[in-house]
């Protein structure tokens, strides 16, 4: 019998479960986490992602996954995230993938209120080699959309997650696997990244494409 026999029907003592995981070491807890949730999303029941965050500890779990860099494209009018895939297990089992997904927002008041731009996802598989892997995720804006935002230079916020889509019009949402990062575009005709205190990075929009 392989694992994924093992672990297709739902728990019926879901909350025993997550606390017998809670007694493992941290690592051992969260790789078999993500076995039962990858062959059954529905393992737990209604135990809801917050319980892992109460009892595991896990949230914003970046091991696996992680945002490398989120830019601006205005030649194709699309905000774009290069994320890192970092291990070569822990995303398919049997004939059982999994999808990461990308949200992302603007907000042109510093952070106070956030527009939902859309969700972008792939699909993900165990691979061998090299890693990280590099994957992109885009989202298009709309032509007035766009110039708004060469005009104004909002901050981006991006939220990636790990076999579960972050809720719309939720830009507070928190991943169990994933990454949330903020950037800022900006206008210098520079190929040098500066930091800025509050924000994980700033960017510029990209100067040449050779789509356009």
């Amino acid at each position: 019998m392989n694992s994924s026999e093992l672990f297709v029907a739902r728990s019926t003592k879901p909350a025993l479960e997550l606390i017998s995981l809670a007694t493992m070491a941290p690592e051992l807890a969260r790789r078999n986490l993500r076995s039962l949730l990858l062959v059954d999303p529905n393992y737990f029941g209604k135990i809801t992602s917050n319980s892992f965050k109460a009892v595991l500890r896990i949230q914003q779990d970046t091991m696996y996954e992680s945002i490398g860099y989120v830019g601006y494209s205005p030649c194709l009018e699309q905000l774009q995230a290069t994320i890192h895939i970092s291990e070569s297990t822990g995303y398919s089992d049997a004939d059982c993938i999994s999808k990461e997904y990308a949200r992302f927002y603007l907000s042109y008041d510093g952070g106070l209120s956030w527009l939902d731009q859309g969700l972008s996802s792939i699909t993900v598989c165990n691979m061998r080699g090299p890693k990280p892997l590099q994957e992109t995720l885009s989202v298009g804006l709309s032509p007035a959309l766009t110039l708004c935002f060469l005009e104004r230079m909002p901050i981006v916020r991006t939220i990636l997650s790990w076999n579960a889509p972050p809720p719309a019009d939720t830009p507070d949402w928190i991943p169990v696997w994933g990454d949330v990062l903020n950037a800022q575009i900006r206008r210098e005709q520079t190929e040098e990244l500066s930091m800025h205190p509050g924000f994980d990075c700033w960017l510029k929009p990209e100067t040449g494409c050779s789509a356009c």
